[in-house]
């Protein structure tokens, strides 16, 4: 963002806008191929990373540093998530032995439904505000419209991988039992969620006003 003046001025923001593209797409038909769980939310990631290159190709500076925030709010979020449920089934990573991990566990699958919802930019939650103007600007931008169309092509990505997590973790059976009990997060990271949860239904509406 800080050199994004030199790549107008040598002439490389088309260049750096179809490099965004591509990661973007790579990224989340990977995913939607992954079976660990640490490595679907890793190239999420990489996504998020290929959206926000592929918006400073469009010149979007302002735009961006708006999603780096709205995406490390949800995110943050996400990998708490994530490493708890890892964690309470004993390092277990593999997709298609989580199936039922959070059973009784209403507040963690509600935080995890909305984070995936957040990460397909569902209206009003904090990836919604951030990428909604991307994909908005974008449209309205000099940039052929097949490249523009690929950007709502990888909506749908997101949108199927983050149904494929909600399979996986809450509709399927788990071919595995964890070795200790499933119960809810310790005091401290169940404090810490809560933060991140209220931030995440309102943080985008709260920066964009910023």
């Amino acid at each position: 963002m800080r050199l994004n003046f030199i790549i107008e001025i040598a002439g490389l923001s088309y260049l750096v806008f179809l490099l965004g593209l591509r990661t973007i797409i790579i990224a989340r038909l990977r995913a939607n191929l992954e079976q660990d769980i640490k490595k679907i939310i890793a190239l999420s990631t990489l996504r998020q990373l290929g959206l926000i290159i592929t918006s400073l190709g469009l010149g979007l500076i302002l735009i961006t540093f708006f999603h780096l925030l709205t995406h490390a709010i949800f995110k943050s979020l996400l990998f708490i998530c994530r490493g708890d449920v890892i964690h309470q089934n004993q390092g277990l990573q593999d997709l298609r032995f989580l199936g039922g991990s959070l059973k009784g566990r209403l507040f963690a699958r509600t935080l995890i439904n909305i984070c995936n919802l957040a990460l397909c930019g569902f209206p009003f939650l904090a990836g919604f505000y951030s990428k909604d103007a991307i994909i908005e600007i974008g449209y309205s931008s000099s940039y052929s419209l097949i490249f523009l169309y690929l950007i709502a092509f990888r909506v749908g990505l997101s949108g199927s991988y983050s149904m494929r997590l909600y399979y996986f973790r809450f509709l399927n059976e788990s071919q595995s039992r964890p070795l200790g009990g499933i119960y809810e997060s310790v005091d401290y990271i169940f404090k810490s969620k809560f933060l991140l949860f209220g931030f995440t239904l309102t943080g985008g509406l709260v920066l964009s006003y910023c």
